[in-house]
Protein backbone atom coordinates (compact mmCIF):
# COMPACT_ATOMS: atom_id res chain seq x y z
CA UNK A 1 0.00 0.00 0.00
CA UNK A 2 2.68 2.18 0.35
CA UNK A 3 2.18 6.04 0.62
CA UNK A 4 -1.63 5.15 1.30
CA UNK A 5 -1.32 3.33 3.89
CA UNK A 6 -1.83 5.97 6.13
CA UNK A 7 -4.35 8.16 5.02
CA UNK A 8 -6.20 4.40 4.58
CA UNK A 9 -5.94 3.45 8.32
CA UNK A 10 -7.50 7.01 8.94
CA UNK A 11 -9.91 6.16 6.58
CA UNK A 12 -10.80 3.32 8.07
CA UNK A 13 -10.62 4.04 11.69
CA UNK A 14 -13.00 6.90 10.83
CA UNK A 15 -15.73 4.67 10.03
CA UNK A 16 -15.08 2.64 13.12
CA UNK A 17 -15.42 5.00 15.20
CA UNK A 18 -18.87 6.39 13.56
CA UNK A 19 -20.06 2.79 13.64
CA UNK A 20 -19.24 2.27 17.20
CA UNK A 21 -20.53 5.44 18.36
CA UNK A 22 -23.45 4.95 15.99
CA UNK A 23 -24.12 1.51 17.71
CA UNK A 24 -24.11 3.30 20.93
CA UNK A 25 -26.60 6.23 20.39
CA UNK A 26 -28.66 4.40 16.94
CA UNK A 27 -31.30 7.04 17.39
CA UNK A 28 -30.05 9.91 14.87
CA UNK A 29 -29.39 7.58 12.13
CA UNK A 30 -32.48 5.90 12.96
CA UNK A 31 -34.41 9.14 12.41
CA UNK A 32 -32.13 9.48 8.97
CA UNK A 33 -33.40 6.34 7.77
CA UNK A 34 -37.04 7.11 8.10
CA UNK A 35 -36.78 10.45 7.25
CA UNK A 36 -35.75 8.67 3.43
CA UNK A 37 -38.47 5.94 3.60
CA UNK A 38 -35.92 3.16 4.22
CA UNK A 39 -36.87 0.41 6.71
CA UNK A 40 -35.45 1.38 10.12
CA UNK A 41 -35.11 0.19 13.54
CA UNK A 42 -32.51 0.37 16.43
CA UNK A 43 -31.14 -3.28 15.29
CA UNK A 44 -30.48 -2.67 11.82
CA UNK A 45 -28.66 0.09 12.51
CA UNK A 46 -27.13 -1.18 15.28
CA UNK A 47 -26.00 -4.28 12.83
CA UNK A 48 -25.26 -2.14 10.13
CA UNK A 49 -22.63 0.11 12.55
CA UNK A 50 -21.13 -3.32 13.65
CA UNK A 51 -20.63 -4.53 9.97
CA UNK A 52 -18.49 -1.25 10.39
CA UNK A 53 -16.64 -1.87 13.62
CA UNK A 54 -15.96 -5.03 12.00
CA UNK A 55 -14.85 -3.68 8.39
CA UNK A 56 -12.54 -0.93 10.32
CA UNK A 57 -10.54 -3.53 12.62
CA UNK A 58 -10.42 -5.71 9.85
CA UNK A 59 -9.09 -2.94 7.71
CA UNK A 60 -5.96 -2.34 10.49
CA UNK A 61 -4.93 -5.87 11.01
CA UNK A 62 -5.32 -6.89 7.42
CA UNK A 63 -4.98 -3.73 4.78
CA UNK A 64 -5.35 -6.24 1.37
CA UNK A 65 -7.23 -5.28 -1.79
CA UNK A 66 -10.17 -6.71 -0.66
CA UNK A 67 -10.95 -5.18 2.86
CA UNK A 68 -9.57 -1.69 1.03
CA UNK A 69 -12.59 -2.38 -1.17
CA UNK A 70 -14.90 -3.15 1.76
CA UNK A 71 -13.93 0.40 3.42
CA UNK A 72 -14.64 2.17 0.11
CA UNK A 73 -17.84 0.46 -0.61
CA UNK A 74 -19.18 1.80 2.73
CA UNK A 75 -18.13 5.26 2.32
CA UNK A 76 -19.86 5.13 -1.13
CA UNK A 77 -22.84 3.60 0.68
CA UNK A 78 -22.38 6.62 2.91
CA UNK A 79 -22.18 9.26 0.51
CA UNK A 80 -24.70 7.70 -1.23
CA UNK A 81 -27.24 8.12 1.53
CA UNK A 82 -26.38 11.71 1.96
CA UNK A 83 -26.06 12.63 -1.81
CA UNK A 84 -30.07 11.20 -1.72
CA UNK A 85 -31.19 12.77 1.15
CA UNK A 86 -29.85 16.04 -0.40
CA UNK A 87 -31.45 15.68 -3.49
CA UNK A 88 -34.48 14.52 -2.10
CA UNK A 89 -34.77 17.25 0.36
CA UNK A 90 -35.35 14.86 2.56
CA UNK A 91 -35.76 16.97 6.82
CA UNK A 92 -32.60 15.64 8.07
CA UNK A 93 -32.00 16.76 11.26
CA UNK A 94 -28.21 14.70 11.23
CA UNK A 95 -27.34 12.21 8.86
CA UNK A 96 -26.34 10.08 11.87
CA UNK A 97 -22.68 10.97 12.02
CA UNK A 98 -20.92 9.70 14.88
CA UNK A 99 -24.13 8.66 16.60
CA UNK A 100 -25.25 12.55 16.88
CA UNK A 101 -28.31 14.68 16.76
CA UNK A 102 -26.31 17.34 15.57
CA UNK A 103 -24.56 16.38 12.73
CA UNK A 104 -26.62 17.68 10.01
CA UNK A 105 -25.64 16.77 6.56
CA UNK A 106 -24.19 18.72 4.09
CA UNK A 107 -22.97 19.30 0.49
CA UNK A 108 -19.42 18.21 2.23
CA UNK A 109 -20.56 15.39 3.90
CA UNK A 110 -20.83 13.03 0.75
CA UNK A 111 -17.09 14.01 -0.15
CA UNK A 112 -15.16 14.25 2.86
CA UNK A 113 -14.28 11.80 5.60
CA UNK A 114 -17.27 11.22 7.76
Amino acid sequence: MGALAGPFVVAALILGLGGALEMIRPAATVGAMRAMGLPSSPLAVRVGAAAAVGVSALAVVWPARVVALAVAVAYVFLSGFVLAALLRRAPLGSCGCFGRDDTPARRGSAVRLR
